[in-house]
């Protein structure tokens, strides 16, 4: 997927070095997906940011898991982007901090099971 065959939309979230997007894949019958974006400090080579843009990168590539959000695609140019499934909802984070949702103990101990194999998946991989 390079960055030319995705259209941005809003932004849905930012955090530490980069914005997330909702966007479309025009060649996906324009697929809903996540778009990370890069950011690096105008003081910075950007050679720190290219490292860890690389590294997940690679690590993305390699997981499957239904646990984890699925890799479609990156842009090796700047802006440096990462194109991965969307997710209806928003993040887990904000959807357990959602006081308009009301989430009982059962529900909360699935997506914390959900989460742990996840994650024992990445570290077995």
């Amino acid at each position: 997927v390079g960055g030319s065959r995705v259209t941005l939309g809003r932004l849905i979230g930012l955090g530490g070095g980069a914005k997330v997007f909702r966007g479309s894949l025009p060649d996906w019958k324009n697929r809903a997906v996540a778009v990370k974006e890069m950011q690096h400090s105008p003081l910075s080579t950007g050679v720190r940011e290219q490292r860890e843009f690389d590294r997940e990168v690679a690590i993305l590539s390699e997981v499957k898991h239904p646990n984890i959000v699925a890799y479609f695609g990156a842009c090796n140019h700047e802006p440096l982007r990462i194109v991965m499934e969307y997710c209806e909802g928003g993040s887990l984070f904000d959807l357990l901090h959602n006081s308009d949702v009301d989430l009982g103990w059962g529900q909360k101990w699935l997506m914390a099971r959900g989460v742990a194999h996840g994650m024992a998946n990445l570290h077995t991989q």
